[in-house]
């Protein structure tokens, strides 16, 4: 029997599909009535995807203002190390490399006040004490009452401008005493000695030959020609008048506390710069005394006081 199709089959297959399509129809629309709506949205619907979220300009702004805050933190945790001071402990030294300084800084390591400093000043009571600064290099020191450091004091700066000198301070008040250190010396002559210096005395307290009105002290050692010494005739009101002579000083004691010195002259004539002159020179300071003696045989008489500055 030949059972290929004829054209009274295809109707026949068209119809069983028909029927296969409605079963599968209401057999899905049983399921989409027995489950919930939900479910039923999720089997027919494309899967739903967020948007991505995209940060608004402000919050944006405060992200980068807080990073920018932790890195500052972050570096101010770790400071960069301030700069070696040079330091040192004498005085000298320090104020020669400071040259201006008006109160001691950790870069002065020595002791407050050096015993050479104290030497230099004029004795003082227990009720006193000694300032010292640097002043274009130079040691300056100032003796008062206890805070006269303080504002209105002796050692404070000025309060009336024509007064004040470079530094703000009354310069009559202080003394440059660089050259007291032990270190500076010219052979036997310590530094407190050296340099020329004027005196101050008025000449009608003086005889016409004891009249001295500058004193220089170069320098050296025992038994040697150390500076020189200049006498003049006093005029009316002290003021020192013509010049009579100036005599070459010889060394020929020293101690902790003064020099002696012997005049020579070439001049033999009976004048102020005669020989038989004795000269003891004590530093007080800045200042200077000086005490002149006429040596006769064992005799030895105080001719006159003067002081230098």
């Amino acid at each position: 029997m030949n059972l290929e199709a004829t054209p009274m089959s295809r109707p026949w297959r068209f119809r069983n599909l028909i029927l296969i399509m409605i079963v599968t129809l209401t057999g899905t629309l049983a399921l989409g009535f027995a489950s919930p709506p939900s479910a039923l949205a999720q089997i027919f619907s494309r899967p739903k995807v967020e948007p991505k979220q995209t940060p608004s300009r402000r919050e944006t702004t405060q992200r980068r203002e807080r990073k920018s805050s932790s890195r500052k933190e972050a570096a101010a945790k770790e400071p960069e190390p301030a700069p070696v001071r040079a330091s040192f402990d004498n005085p000298v030294d320090y104020c020669a490399y400071y040259l201006d300084v008006d109160a001691l800084d950790d870069a002065y390591v020595g002791e407050p006040t050096p015993e050479w400093i104290r030497t230099a000043m004029p004795p003082m009571s227990e009720a006193q004490q000694i300032f010292w600064r640097c002043g274009s290099g130079r040691i300056m020191a100032c003796q008062g009452p206890m805070g006269s450091d303080s504002e209105g004091g002796r050692c404070a700066k000025a309060s009336d401008p024509k007064l004040a000198d470079a530094r703000g301070y009354v310069g009559a008040n202080w003394n440059d005493i660089t050259g007291y250190e032990a270190r500076f010396k010219t052979g036997d002559v310590a530094g407190q000695y050296l340099g020329e210096r004027q005196s101050l005395a008025e000449g009608k307290d003086f005889s016409e030959d004891d009249y001295i009105v500058s004193l220089n002290i170069t320098g050296g050692a025992l038994n040697e020609i150390v500076g020189e010494v200049s006498y003049a005739t006093p005029s009316e009101g002290g003021e020192n008048g013509e010049r009579v002579c100036t005599s070459r000083l010889r060394l020929v004691a020293v101690s902790d506390t003064a020099i002696s010195l012997n005049q020579e002259s070439e001049s033999r004539r009976k004048d102020p710069c005669r020989a038989s002159r004795q000269l003891i020179l004590q530093a007080v300071g800045s200042s200077a005394r000086l005490q002149s003696f006429e040596v006769r045989g064992s005799r030895r008489e105080r001719k006159m006081e003067v002081w230098f500055y």
